[in-house]
């Protein structure tokens, strides 16, 4: 079984490798193209969380790992798992999670 490629016909290797060299600046880009519309979003992301105790959570397309960052300080948040395509926005995203907690 074969894979789709990305509609626009980019291979995914190119889109990987795309995010993988902007994840040094990929939180700054975010704030500066959204409008800071990011922040509001993941404070969207953040109400739909049900109140009750034990909830795991999975982040599809984690990047830098913002919006797992935002879930950890829940209080009903047991566990978060962050998943992205992009080796280097998870390598930073690790940087900033050790940098966090020592």
């Amino acid at each position: 079984m074969t894979t789709p490629e990305p509609s626009g016909g980019i291979p995914r290797t190119r889109v990987w490798s795309m995010f993988d060299r902007i994840a040094p600046r990929y939180d700054a880009l975010n704030i500066i193209l959204s409008c800071g519309v990011d922040r509001i979003w993941r404070r969207a992301v953040v109400r739909k969380i049900p109140t009750a105790s034990s909830q795991i959570v999975a982040d599809i397309a984690s990047g830098t790992g913002d919006q797992l960052f935002t879930l950890c300080r829940l209080p009903q948040v047991t566990h978060v798992i962050g998943i992205d395509m992009s080796s280097g926005m998870l390598e930073l995203g690790e940087k900033k999670r050790r940098a966090r907690n020592p």
